[in-house]
């Protein structure tokens, strides 16, 4: 049996947050702006950019490393990367997400529980 034109949908974060809040991680083509941006990148595991690449893979181990991390409970929403990044990718909202996310799967990062 065939299965060629057949479409499987991916439940992956990536491919959830492009359906739940209409943002494509694949836009991004990782300039950097949104770290360099970011007041609080040097205390994050993983930093923004980094975030939407783990989301680019669209596995399952990037994804468990993303709703485990700690960045995802470090982001401010100030929103400084979404006026800084050229594809004008709404990341607070992914973060807002992603913290969602790790909440209802309970992956938060232990240090995370303080905030």
């Amino acid at each position: 049996m065939s299965h060629n034109n057949v479409l499987i949908e991916k439940d992956t974060l990536a491919a959830g947050i492009e359906r739940d809040i209409e943002v494509s991680s694949r836009k991004c083509y990782q300039c950097g702006k949104c770290t360099a941006g970011c007041p609080v990148a040097e205390e994050m595991d993983l930093p923004p950019s980094m975030v939407m690449r783990l989301l680019q893979t669209e596995t399952i181990e990037n994804d468990e490393k993303i709703l485990r991390s700690y960045s995802i409970w470090l982001c401010l929403t100030c929103e400084m990367c979404l006026g800084r990044c050229p594809m004008e990718i709404d990341i607070p909202s992914v973060m807002d997400y992603l913290r969602q996310k790790s909440l209802k799967q309970n992956l938060q990062n232990p240090k995370a529980r303080n905030i």
